[in-house]
């Protein structure tokens, strides 16, 4: 395999590092793979994983030439997300490749098909349901009692309807956190002024839990204790910027709620 071109190479491992980095990997794991693929496929890779590129050189020793080629790519992507079976497909092709199971060209075209491949009516209904769910065992464990259960529910539901909007409109997706946030809050009012009195902020907070930057800060965390200054800041940055997002869609919300006088009563925890 080291005999094919190097360009045949090195289009293979771009695009493993792409896919690696969509599905939320993070800098130094990604950073460790593409090294080992690199070297298993004769050459030598100094990569630079952020969260929103990838630069990578590469190098190899021509025996029978004596010569040295090199090339540099570099691709400028959004921020990727934590997808456990894409990466697990991903792998799998990897692996294959590597123990030469699978042809280069012919691990690249499965590589890009992942990355192609669109989440079915079924599987885009259980993703709205895991929204809904979510939102509504929060508030739960938050003892909002059964209206608030029920209207943290219905948000997380508008939430994840939010979420599949804002991926195929990039102006939205933008502002999707205070987008959110703006709509839990006003929801959430409107129940407690005209329906059922519920505790409001548990039930907000219980119908965004889904949207918080865990995952974001705890590869941030991870990335610079593993000295990936560069990553691990950017990264933190990303995650203080959602919550920013999510603390203005609610004040901004509460606002414009107050100045239309709609105050919910005061809920004692339950």
């Amino acid at each position: 395999m080291t005999k094919l071109p190097l360009t045949t190479r090195v289009e293979f491992i771009v695009e493993l590092a792409r896919r690696l980095h969509e599905y939320g990997t993070a800098a130094p794991r990604l950073e460790a793979a593409i090294i080992l693929v690199a070297q298993r496929l004769g050459l030598n890779c100094d990569p630079l994983s952020t969260p929103t590129s990838i630069i990578m050189s590469f190098s190899q020793i021509d025996d029978e030439v004596g010569g040295l080629a090199e090339t540099t790519q570099v691709l400028r992507l959004p921020p990727g997300e934590v997808n456990l079976k894409s990466l697990c497909l991903v792998d799998e092709i990897a692996d294959q490749v590597i123990s030469g199971k699978l042809e280069l060209a012919e691990g690249r075209r499965r590589l890009r098909e992942v990355g192609l491949s669109k989440p079915s009516l079924p599987a885009t209904m259980l993703i709205l349901a895991a929204y809904a769910v979510a939102s509504a065992c929060v508030a739960a464990i938050l003892l909002t009692g059964w209206a608030g259960v029920a209207t943290a529910g219905c948000i997380g539901l508008a939430t994840g309807i939010t979420a599949l909007a804002a991926s195929k409109r990039p102006h939205i997706a933008a502002a999707f956190e205070a987008i959110s946030a703006l709509l839990a809050t006003i929801i959430a009012t409107l129940v407690a002024v005209y329906l059922v009195p519920i505790q409001v902020r548990s039930v907000v907070v219980a119908s965004l839990i889904i949207l918080l930057p865990g995952m974001s800060l705890t590869a941030a965390v991870r990335e610079l204790s593993s000295q990936d200054l560069v990553s691990g800041t950017a990264r933190m940055a990303g995650a203080m910027a959602v919550l920013l997002k999510l603390a203005f869609g609610t004040v901004a919300a509460t606002q414009v709620c107050a100045l239309f006088g709609l105050v919910p009563p005061a809920v004692p925890l339950q």
